[in-house]
């Protein structure tokens, strides 16, 4: 189904950290324009499309004395009509300008004691220029545009009692996970977060969700991979799907819109691909599996809509190996 393409080459080797592996889709109808994955307190961002454009290797500093941050999450989005880099680190979070990369908006997004390390974690673009961040408190925070143009903050809300692993948003609704594996679901409006809705923990960590067509995609540290439906006018979520996918943690979790592919990728070094089928009853097949020896995956992602093309990174190596349909 797919086979090994071109392998890239980072500036440095990538972290031991969930989804650390990024792409900036922000043209639909093409291949992502770019990857980036993060080495400590650095983004490696690589050009996908044009080879004239050369890769660069990004410091995420504090502002104030220059120390080196600790990233931990990436996000190209659309903000005003302006292509943002977002980043979630120990400095909070910060919104870049995509290509000078001059720094627009930062907030320390910090509950944490003051003698306390803290980091942000979790990252989320809901429409209408919104900007969803969680941190290690367990604290989602939502900023959205004021009316002077500049990003304000609208809401903070607290319903996890363990770090914030990931986000994922699909139009309003807003999903959080958890590292003690707990996911809760809200409706971002203009004013606030609504919570509604809690999964209950199956005994590890969700590291990775995203929503799919009233479907939530989670992948867990047992290995599993559960989908859920989610019934937005009841305010109603159930378990549709249970597969065991992988024999370590999951890593990261993809799936392309178009095609209703998912793509899982594990410390176990095997990325795989599914494919969900909706129809009386919604069932998940496995398409493919590739390993790559010896090696712990640490972030993937479809570099297009349809899931024809996608990219895995790992653990202390400086290579991103491609494959493609």
């Amino acid at each position: 189904m797919y086979e090994k393409d071109r392998t890239l080459l980072l500036v440095a080797t990538a972290s031991a950290l969930p989804n650390n592996l990024s792409c900036k889709l922000l043209d639909p109808s093409r291949v992502s324009e770019a990857i980036s994955v993060i080495h400590g307190g650095y983004i490696n961002v690589i050009p996908m499309r044009s080879i004239d454009t050369g890769s660069q290797y990004i410091p995420c500093t504090h502002s104030a004395d220059s120390y080196s941050a600790s990233v931990t999450q990436v996000m190209w989005c659309y903000i005003s009509y302006e292509p943002c880099l977002v980043v979630a680190s120990s400095v909070g979070l910060q919104v870049f300008e995509c290509n000078g990369l001059e720094l627009k908006f930062s907030h320390p997004c910090n509950d944490s004691p003051q003698d306390r390390e803290h980091f942000a974690r979790g990252l989320a673009n809901p429409p209408g220029d919104y900007i969803c961040v969680g941190n290690n408190s367990g604290v989602i925070r939502l900023f959205g545009m004021g009316n002077d143009g500049n990003m304000i903050f609208i809401d903070r809300k607290q319903a996890h009692g363990s770090p914030i692993a990931d986000l994922t948003c699909c139009k309003q609704l807003l999903a959080s996970c958890d590292d003690a594996g707990i996911i809760v679901l809200w409706s971002v409006t203009p004013d606030e977060l609504i919570q509604w809705a809690e999964i209950n923990s199956y005994g590890s960590a969700c590291t990775s969700i995203k929503m799919w067509r009233g479907l939530l995609v989670a992948g867990y540290g047992s290995g599993h991979i559960r989908l859920f439906t989610i019934n937005d006018s009841q305010r109603e979520v159930s378990l549709t799907v249970e597969v065991c996918a992988h024999a370590k943690w999951i890593t990261a979790i993809d799936v392309a819109p178009e095609s209703g592919y998912i793509l899982s990728v594990s410390e176990d070094s095997f990325a795989k691909i599914w494919q969900i089928s909706k129809g009386d009853h919604t069932t998940v097949t496995h398409r493919f599996s590739s390993q790559v020896k010896d090696c712990m995956l640490v972030g993937g992602k479809f570099l297009t809509l349809s899931g024809s093309l996608f990219a895995v990174s790992i653990y202390d190596s400086n290579l991103v190996q491609c494959f493609k349909m």
